[in-house]
């Protein structure tokens, strides 16, 4: 089969996921690690056009907070009581424990989605619950990002939003609107939601993308980008819930990034990834040379919807990876 033809399927198959649910616009590119674009849809998402991308934002958090350890304002093996204060049990969690969400924290606290609520005081919050810490356990959610992007905050003096101006927005040379909200679906500002309250524009999560797929390249060092990726649970470890579990995928995750395969038998490359809640969906395939974004806005917990999309597609994107690969 051509090339041309797998990339009309693609096209078709978009197009009757939008009519089936009701989605107004969407866009999806993929391209090689030369970053060539092998494949462009726009299905009227203009690339240009800064949306939510909810917990997408984690990949980002995660490699903003490894470029201020690589220029030595905060080290993986930094601990909250070191950095924060905090004394007892929770003082021995490791930044590297929060951005991989394995710190035992409870996943979510009611202060993080209050705009109204300041960012050190809910900090603060989580470390006085009085929910004792679990144990080996994968506790996916908000408050280990909450804690790491203050822990960022105290390191450099600089509140969240100023980190990203000039430690991501500016040396990545993003062009749109790159801010973290609280609530981003209604740019309600406030405390910053680390875990998910980015706003950017495709071609700019592009950048992004494109920076992580040539090993952090003028941005972070290749070693930190590998132990973002890199398999950091044991067979001990307990996922106590997922977006991926509920669809029955018992993925591992890296730091901020999910690796798309199923335990125990984990690949030194997976796939990399990072969804959100709104459908919003980049990953990277370094095995198969390729990365790509399913840019799409439409409603809480579209994930369950875009994801399996994406996996059922894998095929036929495949076949393109390998041509654009390929071609001179």
């Amino acid at each position: 089969m051509s090339s041309f033809y797998v990339q009309a399927d693609v096209e078709t198959e978009l197009r009757t996921f939008m009519k089936e649910n009701d989605v107004n616009k969407m866009s999806f590119t993929l391209k090689n690690m030369k970053h060539e674009t092998c494949l462009d849809i726009d299905l009227g998402l203009h690339k240009d056009e800064a949306i939510a991308v909810a917990s997408s934002s984690k990949w980002v958090t995660s490699t903003l907070i490894l470029r201020l350890v690589d220029q030595k304002k905060l080290s993986l093996d930094d601990t909250t009581g070191k950095i924060l204060g905090w004394k007892g049990e929770k003082s021995k969690i490791t930044l590297h424990q929060l951005l991989n969400a394995l710190s035992n924290l409870p996943a979510e606290n009611p202060c993080i989605l209050n705009p109204e609520v300041p960012f050190r005081w809910c900090v603060n919050e989580i470390y006085e619950n009085k929910t004792p810490l679990t144990k080996d356990a994968f506790n996916y959610g908000s408050s280990h990002f909450h804690v790491a992007a203050r822990m960022a905050e105290v390191a450099t003096g600089k509140s969240w939003n100023e980190i990203v101006q000039t430690e991501l927005k500016a040396p990545l040379k993003l062009e749109s609107e790159t801010f973290y909200y609280n609530i981003p679906s209604k740019r309600l500002k406030g405390q910053p939601l680390a875990a998910g309250g980015l706003v950017i524009s495709t071609s700019d999560f592009f950048k992004f993308l494109a920076m992580i797929a040539d090993g952090g390249k003028d941005y972070v060092s290749s070693s930190l980008i590998q132990e973002q990726e890199k398999r950091n649970f044991n067979d001990r470890t307990t996922i106590t819930w997922s977006p991926f579990a509920e669809q029955g995928l018992s993925y591992e995750y890296g730091m901020g990034v999910w690796r798309e395969c199923l335990r125990p038998n984990c690949p030194q490359s997976p796939i990399v990834s990072s969804m959100g809640l709104f459908g919003f969906y980049p990953w990277l395939d370094r095995a198969n040379g390729y990365y790509a974004i399913l840019s799409v806005y439409h409603k809480p917990s579209f994930y369950r919807k875009t994801y399996p999309l994406m996996a059922k597609m894998r095929p036929e994107l495949l076949k393109i990876s390998a041509a654009c690969r390929n071609r001179k």
